[in-house]
């Protein structure tokens, strides 16, 4: 937090600059609150790095804009105005004025902004607020009594936090430290936090880098305001954390490499450094969700029990719940949102023991209905009958929606919002509600949430393939789940002439409930050009979601000529099957496992072997060249005992 001179005192007391009818006041204001690590040497701006610097204040008016740059890189701000988050705030390396806000109703308001994304980005100058002509800023409400410090590496960051999908890279308009666990932890305890971390770094080795070390460790780099620049050093009676958290080691190890020897001593010291220079604090030694081998585990216990038997009795060890994947990934295999929160919620709960703090009820989990009309929002206490639910607000889209909103009358810890529209499977559905919204049967506060992406796991009904089959008169089309309803009325089939095709009827094939048989009443040709498309209400899968319009339509593969459409044997074991998920595939009898096959062949009428491929696990023949429709074959089953063969029209 800033600390100010009494000359900066009363210059920042005495001096607004009125520029074109609008006031200026600068960043050292006594009604600015700046929390985190900062260089506040220049009297013109103060710089930060590190995620999580937040800038606290309360301004007269309809409109705020704040003075700022990020000469360096791009970076990322959260507005939060009177406790409403706003859209994202990006900072090219050309932005000097941001407007935080406009049109708003003349009064006082509450504004808070957070950098975001992490030191990797570059530095942050803030110069001040521009405000209405003759409007001023007034003094925030105090930081929270309780202190945290968070020292780590991505995962404090929130790196790819906001992606759900692992094969993405970092990108920083994807990163958001206000989703990540250390931010959700200290929010939960209604604590203030002041961060230093970045990606990659680790307490001796950097990702990628020798398994010698890395100059830029944390050890080497801690003492510094910011982790590139050698000065200024940190002032550490600036911040005097009640809790110290350190999640450290998943790029010490990575790519498989590190030196156990080297990351322990690194660590010792490191504690070292952390207890001289904050003799009363708890730390904790974190094992992250990313890296929980057990050497390493063991190896962060046993520095915790080698400091308590020396004497320190105020140092832990906690391993928060590994990634598994059952809740997604981020960008580059980083903890989503939704393992952030699970984290977030071990953490604060064991430091609610150790500090003997009463933690906030917060929000578990959130979940949607199978037919997309219901979001279940599960918090972590019973909730009084009475709570205002009807101040949980929903946006799909962005766009705010209608709902009903009630706590679940069989367990009061989850509140039910009733949708007047159904989910979509890519929308994106957030909920927001104030502090003061819900309460708790044990007196709790519930923990505001101003921003809370819901996990949308409504799966559609979609189209994945359709091919004609022989003899030119069935089109099947395959769907990504089992279809429960189908309107022929709301098909359609076109050819290259944009001329409809009549279909006769269509139907869930039978054995095969993925599966819709289209009957068209004139043979279709192979190789022509047909396309299919159907409307809203045309089908529905067995869960009554029903397809999504297929409004560009998808053209019928055309080409049936490896599809199974006969078979006959003399014994019940000669079953054959067709396959429309792969062209060219079948399946043969599951009977056949018990007969221990030894090998698959395929030959024509003539006798000329077809080339093909069999898989001994799931009984599919995969043929690997072109054989003309209506092709009378041969399959030659040998097994262990006989050679069996099956009579087949391709």
């Amino acid at each position: 937090m800033k600390k100010i001179s009494t000359l900066t005192f009363l210059l920042a007391t005495l001096i607004t600059i009125n520029v074109m009818g609008q006031t200026l006041i600068p960043w050292s204001s006594t009604n600015v609150i700046i929390s985190g690590r900062t260089d506040e040497s220049n009297t013109d701006y103060v710089s930060f790095g590190y995620s999580g610097v937040r800038i606290i204040t309360r301004f007269e008016g309809t409109s705020l804009k704040m003075r700022i740059s990020s000469p360096e890189k791009e970076n990322y701000l959260l507005c939060i105005i009177d406790d409403s988050i706003q859209d994202k705030i990006h900072l090219a390396t050309s932005t000097s004025e941001v407007i935080l806000a406009s049109g708003l109703a003349d009064k006082t308001h509450k504004v808070e902004v957070i950098k975001i994304t992490e030191s990797l980005q570059g530095l942050c100058k803030f110069y001040g607020f521009t405000l209405d002509a003759g409007k001023t800023l007034q003094q925030p409400d105090a930081l929270p009594d309780r202190r945290i410090h968070f020292i780590g590496n991505s995962i404090t960051c929130g790196y790819g936090i906001e992606v759900l999908d692992k094969n993405l890279h970092f990108e920083a308009a994807t990163e958001n430290f206000y989703d990540a666990y250390a931010a959700l932890t200290a929010r939960t305890l209604d604590a203030e936090w002041n961060i230093v971390s970045r990606s990659g770094i680790g307490m001796y080795r950097n990702y990628g880098e020798p398994v010698a070390g890395s100059t830029n460790c944390m050890y080497n780099i801690y003492n510094q305001t910011f982790y590139d620049k050698a000065s200024p050093l940190w002032d550490y009676s600036r911040f005097q954390p009640h809790v110290v958290c350190v999640n450290l080691g998943t790029n010490d190890f990575s790519e498989s490499k590190g030196d156990t020897a080297l990351f322990a001593a690194n660590y010792r010291k490191f504690l070292d450094t952390l207890r001289l220079n904050y003799p009363a604090t708890k730390i904790v030694i974190l094992a992250g969700p990313m890296y929980n081998n057990l050497i390493y585990v063991n190896l962060l216990k046993k520095l915790v029990s080698a400091r308590n038997a020396a004497g320190d009795t105020q140092c832990w060890f906690f391993e928060l719940s590994a990634q598994d994947g059952s809740l997604g990934y981020g960008a580059d295999w980083h903890p989503s949102r939704a393992q952030a929160r699970k984290n977030a919620n071990e953490l604060a709960s064991f430091l609610a023991k150790i500090t003997g703090w009463q933690s906030m009820a917060n929000l578990q989990a959130t979940a949607v209905s199978a037919d997309g009309k219901t979001i279940s929002v599960m918090f972590s206490d019973t909730l009084v009958s009475n709570s205002k639910t009807d101040e949980i607000h929903l946006t799909i889209n962005n766009i705010p929606v209608k709902c009903s909103n009630a706590i679940d009358a069989t367990d009061p810890r989850m509140v039910k919002i009733k949708l007047d529209q159904r989910v979509m499977q890519t929308d994106t559905i957030k909920i927001q509600y104030s502090a003061d919204t819900l309460q708790t049967i044990n007196g709790k506060k519930v923990m505001r949430f101003l921003s809370v992406p819901v996990t949308n796991t409504v799966k559609e009904t979609i189209i994945k393939t359709a091919k004609l089959q022989s003899p030119g008169t069935v089109i099947e089309a395959s769907f990504n789940k089992n279809v429960g309803y189908v309107n022929a009325s709301a098909l359609q089939l076109t050819n290259d002439a944009q001329a409809s095709l009549v279909i006769d009827s269509a139907k869930v094939k039978s054995g095969y409930k993925y599966i819709v048989q289209i009957f068209v009443h004139n043979a279709i040709e192979a190789g022509d050009s047909i396309y299919i498309s159907y409307s809203s209400r045309a089908i529905a899968g067995t869960d009554s979601i029903y397809a999504t319009p297929l409004s560009e339509s998808l053209k019928v593969e055309t080409a049936y000529t490896t599809n199974v459409s006969e078979t006959s044997s003399g014994t019940g074991l000669f079953y054959v099957y067709p396959n429309p998920s792969a062209s060219g595939t079948f399946s043969l009898s599951p009977a056949f496992h018990a007969k221990g096959i030894t090998s698959v062949s395929v030959v024509s009428a003539t006798g000329l072997a077809i080339p093909s491929s069999f898989n001994q696990n799931d009984l599919t023949v995969k043929l690997q060249s072109t054989i003309a429709g209506g092709s009378l074959c041969f399959v030659v089953i040998v097994t262990k005992n006989e050679s069996l063969v099956c009579k087949i029209i391709i």
